[in-house]
């Protein structure tokens, strides 16, 4: 395209250059010239030196140069395309070598990519974003969970060293009632029993008034006697000692009127 472009382009130069050739040959000024439409010589240089470009011009330059590289790779295009076919290569031999149709990778991979209908077991990239989305999710939930549990385990270790400290009380509750008791048990072994038993040491009475109550009659020696007992005892007791004294005033009677066998006055 170019390159019919520049072609036309310099077959109108060539033929604006006659015409001009041919205006200044029948002596025409250059005021009838200007008038006519016809440009200068300068003027046609710099739009031929425009047209012609410069070799540094890509193929979409609309220059002369940029036509003949369009034209030399538009030329390496047609033999490759002469050689490519040349080579005779059928469809089965391209597909031979592993080679896919579009319409068929196009197939494969709408298979690959599925719906939005497809569920996370699905083999497509559907499926894959909802089994990830589904495994996030599960994460997130066992994230919860786990945090759930934390608390609780935490509230179970709370009361764990509640237990245990309400237990260790108790411990030193019981000990020191263990100890109350075994102190009270000493001090029990050191009481006489209201029921009775042996005393190991004296007992003191303090003071005058001091009295011991409740004592019955004594019957074995090593009884304790009450006071009626005692007053008992010492009144038979002064009256065997009444009975001694007049026995023996009347064995004293007998005998002061006894003559000794040592001898003695009779007095009648």
């Amino acid at each position: 395209m170019a390159a019919n472009t520049a072609q036309a382009t310099g077959a109108q130069g060539v033929a604006d250059a006659a015409a001009a050739r041919e205006l200044a040959e029948s002596k025409a000024s250059l005021a009838d010239v200007a008038n006519a439409g016809y440009a200068t010589q300068t003027y046609v240089n710099e739009q031929d030196a425009i047209l012609l470009g410069s070799a540094d011009d890509s193929t979409s330059s609309n220059t002369i140069h940029g036509a003949k590289k369009a034209a030399a790779e538009a030329k390496q295009i047609a033999e490759g395309a002469e050689q490519l076919a040349a080579s005779k290569i059928t469809l089965d031999e391209v597909k031979a070598l592993g080679y896919d149709t579009v319409e068929s990778v196009n197939a494969k991979d709408s298979a690959l990519l599925g719906t939005s209908a497809d569920d996370s077991s699905a083999i497509t990239i559907y499926g894959a974003k909802k089994a990830a989305q589904e495994a996030l999710e599960a994460g997130n939930q066992g994230i919860a969970d786990a945090s759930t549990a934390l608390g609780k385990a935490n509230d179970a270790h709370a009361l764990a060293n509640g237990a245990q400290g309400a237990a260790q009380a108790a411990q030193a509750r019981a000990d020191e009632g263990v100890a109350a008791a075994q102190a009270a048990s000493d001090k029990a072994d050191l009481m006489l029993p209201k029921a009775g038993g042996t005393m190991t040491g004296p007992l003191i009475m303090s003071g005058e008034t001091a009295t011991i109550s409740g004592v019955v009659t004594p019957t074995e020696n090593d009884h304790a006697a009450n006071k009626a007992y005692v007053d008992a005892a010492k009144t038979d007791l002064n009256g065997a000692i009444s009975d001694v004294r007049v026995l023996a005033n009347n064995a004293k009677g007998v005998a002061d009127a006894a003559l000794p066998k040592a001898g003695g006055t009779v007095t009648g």
